[in-house]
């Protein structure tokens, strides 16, 4: 058992200190400050909600958050203003199982690409060389609040391949929506969705999703 655990953190720190032959290229969009004011808050920590608050955003990053009429260093002339009144604002919603970019909506038999149903083992894959970064899906997710999205392969294997971490920003190139620094995972399925490929006599098609 300590011999086994021992291969499995080795293989866990190989596949997250190794290389990165595809690297992130992501940029953080110049911009503007923001300050977002006049907004109600949920922050996420222990339910905390802070009425009549302000959302300070400089550099891609949130720098200060408050109730309005707090005094912190803004200058004042540089930012953009977005009253926010009447609205509520929420951290970025993490989707942390999704499949966008390799099943596109609508459906393309050519982008359809999350399994690579040829065995039920298939660890070599990288799902992120699959991902069409133009699916509709990631503006429709965006709009919905969805800023972060770890994508996987499908589970018409028993261990599909390695997914990705996604920013959800617009890209020509999976490189440029890759979470920087993000680790990889390996997936698995167990249950239903292999035993359908591969239980019987001879191996489905493989269009599982899940």
């Amino acid at each position: 058992m300590y011999r086994l655990t021992s291969l499995m953190l080795l293989l866990l720190f190989a596949l997250n200190s190794a290389a990165e032959p595809f690297g992130s290229t992501y940029q953080t969009p110049d911009a503007r400050p923001v300050l977002i004011e006049n907004v109600t808050i949920l922050t996420a920590v222990d339910e905390d909600r802070i009425d009549n608050g302000y959302v300070y955003i400089r550099d891609g990053k949130v720098a200060a958050v408050g109730r309005m009429g707090e005094v912190f260093a803004m200058p004042m002339d540089t930012v953009d203003i977005v009253d926010g009144e009447g609205a509520w604002l929420t951290p970025g919603i993490i989707d942390v199982h999704s499949h966008l970019g390799n099943y596109p909506s609508p459906s393309y038999a050519s982008h359809s690409d999350g399994n690579e149903a040829t065995g039920p083992v298939t660890a070599e894959v990288w799902t992120e060389h699959s991902v069409w970064p133009q699916d509709p899906q990631f503006p429709l997710a965006l709009a919905g609040g969805v800023t972060t999205l770890p994508i996987l392969p499908g589970s018409a294997n028993l261990v599909g391949g390695r997914g990705v971490t996604l920013k959800n920003v617009p890209g020509r190139s999976v490189m440029e929506m890759k979470y920087p620094g993000a680790p990889h995972g390996m997936k698995m399925a167990c249950g239903e969705n292999p035993k359908r490929v591969y239980g019987g006599a001879h191996a489905g098609t493989g269009n599982t999703n899940g």
